[in-house]
């Protein structure tokens, strides 16, 4: 099951909120775009992964109120480190512990 029909999460939405922090902004505009849009990919991919393999974390994304959306976009922020990293791209985003009220703005 897709995490948009367990919950009603929309991870592209979290995964290029994600992208838009962690990736810097100093490289050429198609540059850019082609980064955000394999990172997003990536973030995705791995929520949904995570999603259909581990019980307790699927537990938690699917848990009450917001606490689901701020798990997985702190998952998501973390994700984006290391794929920075692997990458050799420099993570411009929040560093640990991720903090939503960071990404307010």
């Amino acid at each position: 099951m897709l995490i948009e029909e367990a919950t009603p999460i929309l991870p592209h939405i979290l995964a290029d909120r994600a992208a838009a922090h962690a990736l810097p902004r100093d490289t050429e505009y198609s540059v850019f775009e082609e980064r955000e849009k394999n990172l997003v990919e990536h973030l995705c991919d791995k929520a949904q992964k995570c999603f259909d393999n581990q019980p307790t974390w699927r537990k938690q994304i699917c848990g009450p109120g917001n606490t689901g959306r701020d798990l997985l976009l702190s998952f998501m922020l973390h994700w984006a480190h290391g794929w920075c990293k692997k990458h050799h791209i420099p993570y411009c985003g929040p560093k640990w512990p991720y903090s939503i009220s960071e990404l307010k703005g």
